[in-house]
C-alpha cells in the first residue's frame, strides 16, 4: 500500500511539473491531494504531533522569507509592493507551503535553498537556449521535478523515507 502511495505522489509531482512548465499554472486540486499523500506517508515514520509542529516551523520560516522579500521590493520601489503574481505566483507559494509537510525543518531549508538555486539557474540556462520563452519561472514545476527525482530515488533504492534523514541531519548539525 505504501509503495502505491509513493508512486501516486511521484505521479502527482510529475503532473504539477508538466502543468507549470506548459501553462505556468498548477491545478488547485493537486495541492490537497499532495497534502493527503504526504501526511499518510509521513505518519508511517513520525507522529502526527511532530509532523504538524515541523510543518508549522517550516511554514513560518517560509513566511518570514516572503515578508523579507516583500520588504526588499517595497524598499526598492519606494512603495508597498505585493509580490504575489508579480514576482511569485500564488501556486508557487502554496506549493512551497505544502512542501513544509514533507520534510523536517533542516531538510526543508536545504530543499528550499537548493531548489530555488537549481530552478533559478536551470531556467536562466533555458532562457539562454530558447529565446522566445516566458520570463515567468515555473518554480512549482521545477521543485516538483526535483521531488519527482527524489521520490524516484526513494522508490528505486528502497530509501524507506525522506521525511527526516538522520545521517544527513547529524552531519550538518554536527
Amino acid at each position: 500500500m505504501l509503495h502505491l502511495l509513493d508512486y501516486l505522489l511521484a505521479g502527482v509531482f510529475l503532473f504539477v511539473a508538466f502543468q507549470d512548465f506548459r501553462f505556468r499554472a498548477i491545478s488547485i486540486w493537486t495541492l490537497p491531494l499532495i497534502v493527503i499523500l504526504i501526511v499518510i506517508i509521513n505518519l508511517q515514520v513520525t507522529t502526527a504531533r511532530i509532523l504538524f509542529m515541523n510543518a508549522l516551523v517550516n511554514i513560518l520560516v517560509f513566511a518570514i522569507q516572503l515578508i523579507l522579500v516583500t520588504i526588499y521590493f517595497s524598499l526598492k520601489h519606494r512603495k508597498i509592493t505585493n509580490i504575489v503574481n508579480r514576482y511569485l505566483g500564488l501556486g508557487d507559494i502554496l506549493f512551497i507551503c505544502v512542501m513544509g509537510l514533507m520534510f523536517s525543518p533542516l531538510l526543508f531549508m536545504i530543499f528550499l535553498v537548493t531548489g530555488l538555486i537549481t530552478v533559478g539557474l536551470g531556467y536562466m540556462l533555458w532562457r539562454l537556449m530558447v529565446t522566445n520563452t516566458s520570463s515567468a519561472i515555473p518554480l512549482a514545476g521545477g521543485l516538483s521535478l526535483m521531488l519527482t527525482l527524489l521520490w524516484a530515488g526513494k522508490i528505486l533504492f528502497h530509501m524507506g523515507q525522506v521525511y527526516s534523514i538522520p545521517v544527513i541531519e547529524h552531519l550538518i548539525v554536527r
